[in-house]
């Protein structure tokens, strides 16, 4: 509630004392993109509930998906992103739908800002997990595969990779869209 008063100094003082998932995810979003554009202070918040998690408190879905929202909307924080894939693993949180399409944007956009060789490590890995999943959990939509295409063609040996991700959007029935015909023909 303090957070949608734009009273975020008090909720940050209330978080500190008390940190928890759902507040951080609210914190995250307003002091991230939805009011300040502060991605140092959402950062530190996210830092504020790792320190916490020894007392049961762990970063949830929403926080995660927050904290993505923050480094894909401001500018020049997208590399910071993708990191987050490998702790969202190691804490066992799984990503839906959403979440997948965040990723995927950041690997594009930070492949294109120049770290391409993490954007497709993670870039992979959605794939991978994607691939993997034989219609179980959260799925790539032809706009996701279009950024996951756009990330590999940004190296001369992750080319392949968006070879292959074209064939598996043909054999899922995923539209080949006009982004992702433009990364692989140029």
């Amino acid at each position: 509630m303090l957070c949608k008063e734009g009273k975020l100094d008090e909720a940050l003082s209330i978080f500190k004392d008390r940190p928890d998932a759902a507040g951080a995810a609210s914190l995250i979003a307003a002091i991230g993109y939805k009011q300040r554009h502060d991605i140092e202070a959402a950062f530190s918040v996210y830092n504020r509930l790792k320190e916490s998690s020894s007392g049961g408190t762990t970063p949830s879905l929403a926080t995660f998906r927050a904290l993505l929202l923050a480094c894909c909307k401001t500018k020049g924080n997208t590399s910071r992103a993708l990191p987050l894939w490998h702790e969202m693993q190691q804490q066992s949180v799984h990503p839906d739908g959403i979440t997948f399409g965040l990723f995927c944007l950041a690997c594009s956009e930070a492949a294109e800002q120049g770290d391409v060789e993490l954007a497709v490590k993670v870039a992979e890995t959605i794939f991978a997990q994607a691939r993997d999943h034989k219609g179980t959990g959260p799925s790539l939509t032809a706009i996701d595969c279009a950024q996951l295409i756009k990330t590999f063609t940004h190296g001369p040996e992750s080319f392949r990779l968006a070879l292959d991700l074209e064939e598996w959007m043909e054999w899922q029935c995923i539209p080949l869209n006009t982004h992702a015909w433009v990364s692989l023909v140029r």
